[in-house]
């Protein structure tokens, strides 16, 4: 089995020294014959390899992507009968507080008798 080893550069001046860099030295482990059909480790990925691995990454971030986007909408679905009068009453506090906030300073009302009185104005109407 053959190893290569690549020996990295300690200091700035050794940078510098170095025009081109020898190949890497190659270890043989267990006393084992130099040979060229020998199985061996490389250091580097190769390019085709990454690739097609960064290819995999995006098609399996899509997959759970659109994965999540239906469980939310199946969420919603099951939740319409929980958020729809929720929504409602938001809306309809957002839509009626003006009239509320304009009783409690022109007519000097509480809030609350104010906000009574545009509720029974709303539902009588």
């Amino acid at each position: 089995m053959r190893v290569i080893v690549n020996e990295p550069i300690t200091t700035a001046a050794d940078a510098g020294s170095i025009a081109h860099p020898d190949p890497a030295p190659i270890v043989n482990l267990a006393g084992e014959q130099d040979s060229g059909e020998q199985d061996s480790i490389e250091t580097s990925p190769k390019p085709e390899r990454v690739a097609r691995g960064r290819s995999d990454l995006r098609t399996l971030k899509r997959g759970v992507l659109a994965l999540l986007v239906l469980l939310v909408l199946a969420v919603c679905a099951i939740a319409q009968e929980i958020l729809a009068p929720l929504l409602l009453a938001l809306l309809l506090s957002l839509l009626l507080s003006p009239v509320v906030t304009f009783m409690e300073r022109a007519l000097r009302l509480p809030r609350v008798v104010g906000s009574l009185l545009v509720l029974v104005g709303v539902v009588a109407a």
